[in-house]
């Protein structure tokens, strides 16, 4: 008798398939790895014109979705084209400080060798250099007065102190905010400013440095609640998540947690970041309680309860939707370029848009009569893939998370205040990623929300186009006469509210 194991077609079948499945997908664990160590970090698409693979594309749905506006122009009028380059920008600005050094020629040198006549000044050819005077400290000694009579009746008089929203601080406004600044944009952990402030001669501890960071973003903490205030009053936020390890200050239990930095922000304005120990819903729920309008994340989890709730509108990323299928092209090229053709439409229409500047209103309606009919198609290159394209896949993978995602996908077309990904938001929080490289860990929960507090400060001023430096230091001396529970007062000061005030005083 035989010991030969039988199996039948449809097992055979299914082993084959399996078998498959793991083969691509191990050619795109070793195609993402690869491009991980020496491919581009840019997520753009780089198709040259006259790719092999366009001619085949040009028989698929793709071409059906065309520019209504886009005119074909003469192959002659195409040739005569020339790409235009790029002006450089001047290294030196037209409003910098400038030193004229006049170079002339000796007096016995001013006569000509020929006629003997004395040479006459015709003008000058001029060069301009920028040169780089290291900064310094000044120390400001202030001294008040004291006054009084021979008499000794009237008592001894003097000016009273300026006020200060830090009193018996060794540092001014201005130093205080440059410490600030260094740590919190230029990514200068407070070691390594204190090692550059003992080349100049100053001593000043990174211990010490630390205290002016916790102490300044104790002082800001009511702004950060007039920031939260100013972004549940807007129509449309983005959300998103990043870690940062801790310290942990138990004796009996050393070493480091992973916290993390939560962010709301509006598109192209105020953002905030909240430090939270854990990643779970109950976080952000917390921090958009009373929240009416656009909520614009990645899909993750945390964020479910928040979908649910009638009084939000939930947006999805087409980024991350995107993300997916560009590294489903690793190992399924041709059935994933049409998808991402169709992508790239959706975002020149965008394009278009923002080069437009056109309000909402009016985005609403130009994505309604461009971007709509493009996500049909993309609808139904996904319809059919679903049916042949294994779900094990990568690109079955992208498929499956795009039609699951597909109402909140398609919904930032009837709303012209949302945007077609959460890319503004994830380019905020690139700070903290480099901070992090830098200063590898907060020091203790208190450190963690200080720096959620400057983080918030200093990115909103990126985003606005503020002057950090300018901010913080005008917000410091206004802070030491203003009462931190006067709502009004505070609300001033927000980098919103500041921008606006000082348009309209140069206005």
């Amino acid at each position: 008798m035989s010991n030969t194991a039988t199996i039948t077609v449809e097992e055979h079948e299914t082993r084959v398939a399996e078998h498959l499945d793991r083969i691509e997908y191990l050619e795109f664990q070793n195609e993402k790895l690869k491009h991980m160590l020496w491919g581009r970090r840019s997520e753009k698409q780089v198709i040259p014109p006259g790719a092999p693979f366009q001619s085949m594309l040009f028989t698929e749905a793709v071409v059906e979705v065309e520019d209504p506006e886009a005119e074909e122009q003469p192959a002659d009028e195409k040739k005569k084209k020339k790409k235009k380059r790029r002006k450089s920008k001047p290294i030196v600005p037209d409003d910098a400080p400038r030193e004229v050094v006049d170079h002339e020629l000796p007096e016995e040198e001013q006569v000509c060798g020929c006629c003997g006549k004395q040479l006459r000044d015709i003008g000058y050819e001029s060069s301009l250099r920028l040169q780089f005077i290291p900064a310094h400290y000044v120390a400001i000694e202030d001294r008040r007065h004291k006054y009084a009579c021979s008499c000794k009746g009237a008592g001894v008089r003097s000016v009273p102190p300026a006020p200060n929203a830090f009193p018996k601080s060794r540092i001014t406004e201005e130093t205080r905010a440059h410490v600030v600044v260094q740590k919190f944009v230029d990514h200068l952990p407070y070691y390594r400013q204190s090692t550059i402030l003992r080349r100049m001669g100053i001593e000043i501890s990174d211990r010490t440095l630390c205290h002016y960071g916790i102490e300044s973003a104790d002082r800001l903490a009511p702004i950060i609640v007039a920031m939260r205030d100013e972004l549940l009053a807007s129509s449309c936020l983005q959300a998103d998540e990043t870690t940062i390890p801790v310290l942990k200050t138990e004796k009996a239990k050393p070493g480091a947690h992973r916290g993390y930095l939560w962010a709301y922000a509006q598109p192209r304005g105020t953002i905030v970041y909240d430090y939270c120990r854990g990643r779970g819903a109950d976080h952000p729920r917390g921090f958009l309680d009373g929240y009416s309008g656009i909520l614009q994340t990645d899909r993750y989890e945390g964020y479910r309860s928040l979908w649910r709730q009638e009084s939000i509108v939930d947006v999805a990323c087409w980024a991350h939707a995107r993300r997916r299928f560009a590294d489903a092209m690793k190992t399924a090229r041709r059935r994933t370029e049409p998808i991402i053709l169709l992508i790239r439409k959706l975002y020149s229409a965008e394009k278009r848009a923002r080069e437009g500047q056109l309000a909402p209103a009016d985005r609403a309606r130009l994505r309604v009569e461009r971007s709509r009919p493009i996500l049909d198609a993309i609808k139904g290159h996904l319809d059919g893939l679903v049916i042949s394209e294994r779900p094990t896949t990568p690109l079955g993978e992208a498929v499956a998370y795009s039609l699951n995602h597909w109402p909140a996908l398609k919904r930032y077309v009837e709303h012209g205040e949302a945007e077609i990904d959460n890319n503004l938001l994830e380019n905020s929080m690139r700070p903290v990623a480099l901070g992090r490289k830098n200063y590898l860990f907060a020091g203790s929960e208190i450190g963690a929300e200080a720096a959620a507090i400057l983080y918030s400060l200093t990115e909103t001023c990126r985003r606005l186009r503020i002057h950090p430096n300018a901010y913080l230091v005008d917000v410091f001396k206004r802070l030491a006469t203003i009462d931190c529970t006067d709502g009004d007062a505070i609300r001033a000061l927000t980098p919103a509210r500041w921008k606006a005030e000082s348009e309209s005083t140069l206005g």
